[in-house]
């Protein structure tokens, strides 16, 4: 086991030998019989010797023996990193090829359910860790090899907000690959609306945070918001409920019972974290609902949006011109600025995979230091791993620095049923409060009903 990390990897490895051979003529060589009765001349010089030795014959390049079928996410971030990788893979280990499978977010789900029913699974799984655990507590994932790390070595090598993700009775059966950071305590925002603007960045307390926002927020001659100061509502993806999620721990809130057989949003810190969301909107007036849409920060149509180190490498990909930097958020309450972790990309290997050797060997390579720092680094992710996470392309940097602060906060979301429907009921839930279909008290108690629903159907 090494001592300071080890790398799971997804590697494609595309290895194709094309042997061109054409005919050649062969020369047979024919008795020549002289027909002199004389014997033949002895030679009288000796042949002269060779110089130079004959070379060695060239060693044979490795046949692949094994093949690895890999699936992952075809996100421009994370293929920057599986390519680099990839290459490092296929000089360390010619003798397995990877096949590398780019299965679209909105598709996963389903063709993950279809993999396993049919037993026709692949050998690594690049999938998030409310997907897999599941599949963990069916008998159809393999434990983390021991070759790899050992339970104990998982314990101590990751943040146990990321490991514990993957962990049921006991047993580890994922390595996770990243912190996840959805909503969290640290804000994006747009430098150049801050120059223009003029307002604050760096708050002390959460009041001096609502300020910003409201300074932040423009509007045109009829009232009407057209740049928000916060994106509270985008309108769909798992944004509005990590915030309200986010906001019910920080006001010190449980979101299930102890034995989590029952969800219980409709309390008072429920009731002040979805409140605080419609004052966003109808007291601090930093957002209109109605403008809806998760790219308003892409389109600079919102100064602020509380997110991941991931949502910025995404800008630098797809919007190389926006200049935007980071800030600590305040918590709600009075505590510290916790938060859930959510969707913790790791790397699985189902337990009707036939090459399960290969593709233990391709985890190990992936998590050695060089590679797992390259992952991170390139899907702009904060490593799973805590020494790793020390690292200084992280700690240095003033943008990443600031979210390997608020790392000690995380919590694991945990299991929550299914996962889609359980962020679809909470959106709705928002949703209905912040456009005021329903009162805030109505809207948590048909939320909390409806999320029991789901989780007696699911279980």
């Amino acid at each position: 086991m090494r001592t300071y990390l080890k790398v799971v990897g997804l590697v494609i490895l595309s290895i194709m030998v094309f042997t061109a051979c054409g005919p050649q003529e062969t020369v047979v060589p024919t008795e020549v019989v002289s027909e002199s009765t004389e014997a033949e001349p002895e030679p009288t010089e000796a042949a002269p010797e060779p110089t130079e030795a004959a070379p060695e014959p060239t060693e044979a390049e490795p046949v692949p023996s094994a093949t690895v079928e890999v699936w992952l996410l075809p996100a421009a971030n994370f293929l920057e990193a599986h390519e680099v990788i990839n290459g490092r893979f296929a000089q360390a280990h010619p003798e397995i090829t990877v096949e590398q499978v780019e299965v679209p977010w909105e598709q996963y789900p389903a063709k993950l359910a279809a993999a396993f029913s049919s037993g026709d699974v692949p050998d690594v799984i690049e999938g998030v860790t409310p997907w897999m655990i599941n599949y963990a507590k069916a008998g159809r994932l393999a434990p983390v090899s021991d070759s790899v790390y050992t339970a104990d070595e998982i314990k101590e090598a990751f943040y146990s907000a990321c490991a514990d993700a993957t962990l049921w009775q006991g047993v580890y059966y994922g390595l996770p690959l990243n912190y996840n950071l959805e909503f969290t305590p640290v804000a994006i925002y747009n430098v150049a609306m801050a120059e223009e603007q003029g307002f604050n960045t760096d708050f002390a307390t959460l009041e001096e945070y609502l300020e910003a926002l409201q300074q932040a927020t423009v509007t045109d001659s009829a009232g009407n918001i057209i740049i928000s100061g916060d994106d509270v509502y985008p309108g769909q993806g798992r944004y509005p409920a990590s915030r309200f999620m986010t906001y019910l721990v920080q006001f010190g809130g449980s979101y299930m019972n102890e034995d989590r057989s029952a969800f219980t949003i409709n309390t008072d810190a429920g009731r002040r974290s979805l409140q605080l969301m419609v004052d966003l909107v109808e007291k601090y007036e930093v957002d209109d609902p109605a403008l809806g849409g998760e790219d308003s920060f892409r389109r600079e149509e919102a100064a602020f949006i509380n997110i991941g180190p991931w949502f910025a490498r995404i800008l630098d990909i797809d919007f190389p011109d926006l200049e935007y930097s980071n800030t600590i958020v305040p918590s709600a309450g009075e505590g510290d600025p916790v938060f859930l972790t959510l969707l913790n990309w790791g790397l699985f290997v189902p337990a009707d995979s036939e090459n399960q050797e290969s593709a233990w060997t391709y985890i190990d390579f992936f998590f050695e230091e060089e590679n797992l720092l390259e992952w991170n680094l390139k899907a702009g992710e904060i490593p799973a791993h805590v020494e790793l996470s020390q690292d200084p392309n992280f700690t240095d940097d003033p943008f990443l620095g600031k979210y390997v602060e608020v790392l000690p906060y995380g919590r694991v979301l945990g299991d929550v049923g299914n996962m889609d429907e359980f962020f679809n009921i909470l959106n709705d839930m928002v949703g209905r409060a912040l456009l005021e279909d329903m009162s805030v008290d109505d809207a948590l108690a048909e939320g909390e009903e409806r999320l029991n629903t789901m989780l007696a159907n699911y279980r």
